[in-house]
């Protein structure tokens, strides 16, 4: 099961799920209309061109690793009015991580912890 926030990942996870494997599996997407006409999920040719590939999980690009004291996962729209709040209320130490895989969770333990270790000052 995917949520997929930005159309990239969900085009990437249609080829890489569907099509290239040898067998069909059920691929459920969870993707609420608000994220097709919203323009900060739109993604530009580059991230479609060859060598990319479909990203489990998007860290947050718009806080520095060190300064960071608190960690919010979330999937979907919800990122996005997270980002609106913290930009409204001027929050400089969260970062916001965008998990696109949801089940299954192994998929996923790798990137987090990743994500995790760049952020050393963590407290929540």
């Amino acid at each position: 099961m995917v949520q997929c926030i930005i159309i990239v990942n969900f085009i990437a996870t249609y080829i890489a799920l569907q099509m290239i494997r040898n067998y069909r599996k059920p691929l459920i997407v969870v993707a609420p209309k608000v994220l097709l006409r919203l323009p900060a999920a739109a993604s530009s040719l580059s991230d479609l061109a060859p060598g990319t590939s479909f990203q489990p999980v998007l860290c947050d690009s718009k806080v520095k690793g060190d300064k960071v004291t608190r960690v919010v996962f979330c999937t979907g729209k919800h990122f996005y009015l997270l980002q609106k709040e913290r930009e409204a209320r001027n929050i400089t130490d969260m970062a916001i991580i965008r998990v696109e895989v949801i089940y299954p969770v192994v998929m996923n333990i790798f990137p987090i912890l990743t994500e995790l270790s760049v952020h050393v000052n963590l407290t929540n």
